[in-house]
């Protein structure tokens, strides 16, 4: 019981960190166009770029919260980074629904965040097996 309550608070945690990451990025490009004054209209000249940097800033969110995870996880691969991206992923999509009321990218961002959670556990666990080689 004990073990298990810890293995969803690192869970959590590390998918609350990914979407603080997305979060944090997507309201600052926000607040940037509405500070530079730029409408819809504008906006919709950068669809490429804000398109990359949306793809972009979901796997660097899902590779940092699948990365600090599986550094908790001794011995699993894939499932802290996967875990960990689809409860950020959860999370992104109930407050976009909530706060947005709609979520356009959604496919997009289960892609990226699943990706980059798995890159960052595996990436976790090539370090942990590095350093045990380095030592043995």
């Amino acid at each position: 019981m004990e073990d298990s309550l810890r293995r969803v608070r690192e869970y959590l945690a590390g998918a609350s960190l990914a979407f603080g990451i997305i979060l944090l990025t997507l309201q600052l490009l926000g607040a940037y166009y509405e500070f530079v004054g730029l409408g819809w209209e504008e906006i919709a000249a950068y669809t490429a770029p804000l398109s990359a940097l949306f793809i972009i800033i979901h796997i660097v969110g899902g590779s940092v919260g699948g990365y600090l995870v599986a550094l908790r996880r001794v011995g699993e691969s894939f499932r802290p980074g996967m875990v960990t991206a689809l409860i950020a992923y959860i999370i992104e999509y109930f407050y976009q629904l909530l706060f947005e009321g709609s979520f356009p990218g959604s496919l997009w961002a289960l892609i990226c965040l699943v990706g980059g959670g798995v890159c960052g556990s595996m990436v976790a666990e090539a370090r942990r097996m590095k350093a045990t080689v380095g030592q043995g």
